[in-house]
């Protein structure tokens, strides 16, 4: 190595580099040198010639990462790509694959003695009532039908840019192959075929990232058309679960929109015409931070169903720029509602959803759940996480027995269900603090009063005309709704300052102002 972050290989000086991060402008690798970056590496080149060998390593810990803007040379290329396999029929690991070099042929994975006879192509035309309908063999095989049709559809290559399934008998296989790594953007036509805008069997793309390194999910959704032609989210599986991203958020809870290299993906079209393009500027490695703007945690609620042996999830999240119906920009749905686990999804209208964004809900709102239970047993709800939802108590209630907790301080309800899906037993109810009741009203502008604290006392300035010179009351609560104290015959003067005792440990308040039918909620942060 000449430099610490440039790395030339000579005949005689064969190098093997497994550096965690390489960043640099050009690399040779000369005949009879090589350069390996093993599953956790990842390099950024300017430019590489490979005259020698490149390795690019996968096992069970992770993949190989290289972002590189210009290929060449007459070297080879040794890239891994490992695969989980075996399973029985309730668990058979399928893997959404993508290729990364120009040419990538299908003999990889269909011949030698570790070989897959389940190498498939979606064909979004093909999907019926179901977006399950479109998987074919690469020999034509249609698994919709179970057999060979007339004018069977085969492939003899992985296209770029395009995604396919993949599954093996042996536990796990690591497959290797070579070719030139793709350097330049990929565009990909997306088809729909759908009879009406927005059908739910309809408009499903399956896509793959075409390059050797990760893929910013984010950076391409900003470039979407606005109007709702293609969707945000995008869909696959990891560990044969259905996971889903868009906006920030995904389910389960640590996946991003960072697509790793050679993962296949599935994305939703509502139109005819539209074409999506996988930019060499969106490439990232899986330890850059690849969220934009200024980092504030997204208020959502995470729901958790699980037993001894499955689990899934599904997100409501809080923003004022989700519309009542489906959100093409922060919404998900619900890809898979069958199969042989546990399924969790939110309901509303004819859409199911595994993101479901509303928006902050002025009183309260109401959200149906539903579930798929694949063996009769116990089972639970729970709240993996609430966060920045803290002026909302959640509740969950369960149709069928009855039963009402508040999540922020019962955490999970336990109950018995038999196998199949219902959409009618679960219902979850967010509630605002600042719920008005009966015909009072709720003035929220922070410019009437001034709520603060000092040396144990919460303090209440009258700012506005409107409240001065009117008398009423004064009451804290705690963040789940409990009464703290409460003073009544309070007088609001903007000349004199209210002070109340912050009584009870640290944490938020809200002190809530009443007078007639007048009402300001204000909250403060009590320090020890």
């Amino acid at each position: 190595a000449t430099d610490a972050k440039i790395y030339s290989f000579t005949a005689n000086q064969p190098l093997i580099s497994s550096m965690p991060t390489a960043v640099s402008n050009s690399v040779t690798i000369n005949t009879g040198a090589s350069l390996t970056i093993g599953p956790a590496g990842s390099a950024t080149l300017t430019s590489l010639i490979n005259n020698g060998t490149l390795n690019l390593g996968s096992d069970a810990t992770g993949i190989a990462s290289l972002i590189v803007d210009d290929y060449s040379g007459n070297g080879v290329e040794n890239i891994q790509m490992y695969l989980t396999g075996g399973g029985n029929e309730s668990n058979y690991p399928y893997h959404y694959i993508s290729s990364p070099v120009q040419s990538l042929s299908a003999d990889v994975f269909v011949s030698g003695p570790e070989r897959s006879w389940d190498l498939m192509a979606y064909y979004e035309d093909l999907a019926g009532i179901s977006q399950h309908e479109g998987w074919v063999a690469w020999d034509g095989y249609d698994y919709s039908i179970g057999d060979y049709p007339e004018n069977p559809r085969t492939f003899d290559n992985l296209v770029p840019g395009e995604g396919y399934n993949v599954y093996f008998y042996e536990p796990s296989v690591v497959k290797t192959f070579g070719g030139n790594l793709n350097t330049s953007d990929e565009t990909e036509q997306l088809s729909y075929t759908g009879e009406e805008d927005n059908s739910e069997a309809k408009g499903w793309n399956l896509l793959g990232n075409p390059f050797s390194s990760g893929l910013d999910w984010d950076a391409i959704a900003e470039s979407l058309p606005g109007a709702g032609e293609i969707e945000n989210a995008i869909y696959f599986t990891r560990n044969n679960v259905w996971v889903s991203y868009v906006g920030g958020v995904g389910t389960p809870g640590d996946v991003t929109g960072n697509i790793p290299p050679m993962q296949g993906f599935f994305v939703k079209t509502n139109t005819t015409g539209q074409s999506l393009t996988l930019p060499l500027a969106a490439r990232v490695h899986s330890t850059q931070n690849r969220y934009k703007g200024d980092g504030k945690a997204i208020p959502l609620i995470r729901l958790k169903l699980e037993n001894n042996k499955y689990s899934d999830e599904t997100v409501i999240r809080l923003d004022d720029k989700a519309g009542p119906a489906f959100d093409v920009n922060l919404d998900a749905r619900k890809f898979d509602k069958s199969g042989f686990r546990a399924g969790l999804w939110t309901v509303n209208g004819p859409v199911s959803y595994s993101i479901n964004s509303i928006p902050f809900p002025e009183n309260e709102t109401e959200i149906r759940a539903g579930i798929n239970i694949s063996e009769s047993g116990t089972y639970r709800i729970s709240a993996s996480q609430l966060q920045e939802v803290s002026d909302y108590n959640v509740f969950l209630t369960d149709k069928y027995t009855g039963t009402t907790i508040n999540l922020r301080n019962t955490p999970s309800l336990s109950f018995t269900a038999s196998k199949g899906v219902t959409e009618d037993r679960f219902v979850i109810r967010i509630t605002s603090l600042f719920a008005v009741a009966g015909p009072e009203i709720t003035d929220l502008k922070e410019t009437r009063f001034n709520v603060y604290t000092t040396r144990g006392f919460i303090n209440i300035q009258t700012l506005s005309d409107e409240w001065d010179g009117r008398s009423g009351s004064v009451e804290v609560s705690d963040m789940f709704g409990r009464t703290i104290s409460r003073t009544d015959d309070t007088e609001f003067r903007k000349s004199s300052l209210i002070q109340v005792p912050a009584a009870g440990p640290q944490g938020v308040y809200f002190v809530i102002m009443k007078s007639g039918v007048m009402r300001h909620v204000g909250r403060v942060v009590v320090k020890e």
